[in-house]
């Protein structure tokens, strides 16, 4: 019964889910009381893996080198890039 109840509507992987099954029965086994396959569940470490962001490698000389290789196939395929010229002032 408890097989029914805890594959219902779940789908499992052994190889990442046998541990945590394993960890569960661990959590329930310091109960006092039967435990309901509910509890199962619960006690069941979560599976959901933290995002973690990569490491942002970028550096002035990093983003130097790309500028200079963007204007090399720029200048490669005829393209003109736009100067860097500073922003018109206003007249007062």
């Amino acid at each position: 019964m408890w097989c029914k109840v805890i594959t219902r509507g779940r789908v499992f992987d052994e190889k990442t889910d046998a541990p945590r099954f394993r960890e569960a029965f661990v959590r329930l086994g310091e109960r006092t009381t039967w435990p309901r396959p509910r509890d199962f569940m619960e006690a069941m470490p979560s599976n959901v893996k933290p995002f973690k962001k990569p490491l942002r490698l970028d550096n002035e000389g990093v983003r130097k080198a790309r500028m200079q290789s963007f204007a090399d196939i720029a200048d490669h395929l005829g393209i003109k890039l736009p100067s860097a010229r500073p922003a018109p002032t206003e007249a007062a």
